[in-house]
């Protein structure tokens, strides 16, 4: 007995180091996740789209914790700003992902005529960071009369259908001779 125990201690020692090797990889590699990031945004000739965190939500089966982004779509000519939230909803009919859509009305929002110059828009998300709120504020400027208006898209749910509520948070120059409030 005293002589096979040497000859067991190589095997263990090799299946040690594989399971080892193996945690190691298993704990500094990561599975890819597909992810819709706030902030990005894409332009192509007058129209925009871009996210931003409405929400974090909790999943209680999965035990994750995630965001829930809205999509805005800026039309530059029609001077709209849309948003929509979308929700997966599955049924034998077929999958169904967005249940309606809010709309601004950026002349109203920034005072701006149509008589006026024409307006230039540009639109981006940011974070709160670490201040524990759990969304991020859309920004559009429209850089003809160097204001900015902040916005805060919210999910309202209404029965089965989530409409997403669309408020005007903050309108305020961002012209270099102005001074804060």
């Amino acid at each position: 007995m005293i002589g096979s125990q040497p000859r067991r201690l190589p095997g263990f020692a090799a299946t040690l180091l594989v399971g080892l090797g193996v945690g190691w990889f298993a704990a500094n590699t990561r599975t890819p996740v597909a992810r819709a990031w706030s902030g990005g945004a894409d332009r192509s000739g007058d129209y925009a789209v871009t996210t931003a965190t409405v929400a974090m939500e909790y999943n209680e089966q999965t035990k994750i914790q995630a965001p829930r982004e809205a999509v805005f779509y800026l039309d530059f000519r029609a001077a709209r700003l849309m948003a929509t939230i979308p929700v997966l909803k599955q049924a034998m009919a077929g999958t169904q992902v967005i249940d309606g859509f809010a709309e601004r009305d950026l002349l109203a929002d920034f005072k701006l005529t149509e008589a006026g110059p024409k307006p230039h828009f540009v639109m981006t998300s940011a974070s709160f960071g670490a201040n524990g709120v759990p969304w991020s504020p859309l920004f559009v400027f429209e850089t003809v009369s160097r204001q900015v208006a902040v916005y805060r898209v919210q999910s309202h749910s209404v029965g089965k259908v989530v409409q997403p509520k669309f408020d005007l948070l903050e309108v305020r120059s961002f012209a270099a001779t102005e001074t804060p409030r």
